[in-house]
């Protein structure tokens, strides 16, 4: 069963940790988003380490997520949140870690925001 998780903690911090996540109703999580599991930033800017990784993960209108840490994702949706709300957002990967991901939607990009994805690490898009 997958579980969609929205990410609490300020400006970065462990995507291990799972007082960083709220659940569908606001509480902290129990755990962190894992590999079934759906994971969104709103208005987030800054780096999350840590071993990465969740079935969909959404990078909402005004987010700057930096991934200072390696893992996977199926799908990486960039300017859209769970609700649909549609903006601009960036994804960036840091030197130095290895990033694999299934497909790429610039949701923001493609109906009037902006979506910028940048690799200064490794980011293997299949």
């Amino acid at each position: 069963m997958s579980t969609a998780l929205t990410w609490k903690g300020t400006d970065g911090g462990s995507w291990t940790v799972a007082s960083n996540w709220a659940d569908s109703t606001g509480a902290t999580a129990t755990q962190p988003p894992g590999p079934t599991d759906f994971a969104q930033f709103i208005s987030f800017s800054g780096t999350v380490t840590g071993s990465v990784g969740t079935d969909i993960l959404y990078i909402g209108p005004g987010s700057a997520l930096t991934l200072g840490g390696s893992g996977f994702f199926s799908t990486v949706t960039i300017g859209a949140d769970f609700n649909f709300n549609i903006g601009t957002a960036s994804f960036a990967v840091d030197s130095g870690q290895v990033v694999s991901i299934g497909s790429v939607l610039s949701i923001g990009a493609s109906l009037g925001g902006s979506g910028t994805v940048v690799a200064n690490g490794t980011l293997a898009v299949n």
